[in-house]
């Protein structure tokens, strides 16, 4: 039986996880490898951050899939092993977090361009349908399509996740153009995207990466205004900044979970961190969670 969104948040903000790909760079994986390659050939490695997001106190954790539509593994001679990779990704994660925590598969856009004629929508619709078919068949309780910048691509990814498996589907945007920061790189802001993919049946519409947590309570808050639903919210640690040639992000774990309330005031059902968090974020909004319902 497929789970209700709507139902899961109703009782509070459900907590779901960090970053995973810079997770596992710090655990050593080779700079360039496809993060998903990991997931068969180092379980271990991927099952212990899916393990450190539980025990901080996510409800929620999304699988190593981010890349994982054949299109994008195709960059890196794996297209072929598309579901391998996939089914593998639910599996570990399944094993890592047990029964209490849910696992959402992960799906994010292609990097190819529809408007410059890089790949056709039915070239995306078979791709990301190998993928989504994939997750639900491994047991994923969600599919979460993130990061997406073009409506068109991610109506095409919803259109396959319908076509393809029998479980809620949250499309989540990154914002990070615009004068206020509310609109994604192909210029679509939330009423153009709740207009256009509304009809296709999501079960929660959002944002992740692009922004810091102070920028994520406006998004919040112009999604509110178009959309009544379950709304999903992941923002980056803070600003990036290159340091002695390394990414670091400007919000540690207090300062980030400082920031939270407001998005949650704002309308946030499920937050959570992207870019730059860490088990030790999401375990500092945990404390601040449980202080807030205290």
């Amino acid at each position: 039986m497929a789970i209700n969104l709507s139902e899961l948040c109703a009782s509070g903000t459900v907590l779901t996880d960090g970053a995973m790909g810079t997770e596992l760079d710090a655990r050593g994986q080779p700079a360039g490898q496809a993060h998903e390659l990991w997931n068969v050939e180092n379980p271990e490695a991927v099952g212990q951050v899916h393990a450190a997001y539980a025990q901080a106190g996510s409800r929620v954790v999304l699988t190593n899939t981010l890349q994982g539509n054949p299109i994008s593994l195709a960059g890196h001679g794996l297209a072929k092993r598309t579901a391998e990779l996939n089914k593998a990704a639910v599996n570990i994660a399944g094993e890592a977090v047990g029964p209490d925590v849910l696992v959402f598969g992960s799906v994010g856009p292609s990097g190819k361009l529809l408007l410059s004629g890089d790949v056709s929508e039915d070239d995306l619709l078979r791709a990301f349908a190998q993928q989504i078919r994939a997750l639900g068949e491994a047991g994923a309780a969600a599919i979460v399509l993130e990061t997406f910048a073009d409506p068109d691509e991610a109506a095409a990814a919803l259109r396959a996740a319908k076509d393809n498996c029998d479980v809620p589907v949250v499309v989540s945007f990154s914002f990070a153009a615009g004068a206020d920061n509310d609109r994604t790189i192909m210029g679509a802001d939330a009423r153009r995207i709740v207009d256009q993919l509304g009809p296709l049946g999501p079960a929660a519409f959002g944002a992740n990466c692009g922004v810091g947590p102070d920028l994520a309570v406006g998004l919040a808050q112009r999604y509110r205004k178009v959309w009544a639903g379950p709304l999903w919210i992941k923002p980056n640690a803070g600003v990036p900044k290159l340091i002695e040639g390394q990414t670091v992000f400007s919000a540690g774990p207090s300062e980030f979970a400082q920031q939270i309330p407001p998005i949650i005031e704002a309308g946030a059902d499920f937050i959570g961190g992207c870019c730059g968090s860490t088990p030790e974020h999401i375990r500092a909004v945990a404390e601040m969670l449980s202080k807030k319902n205290n």
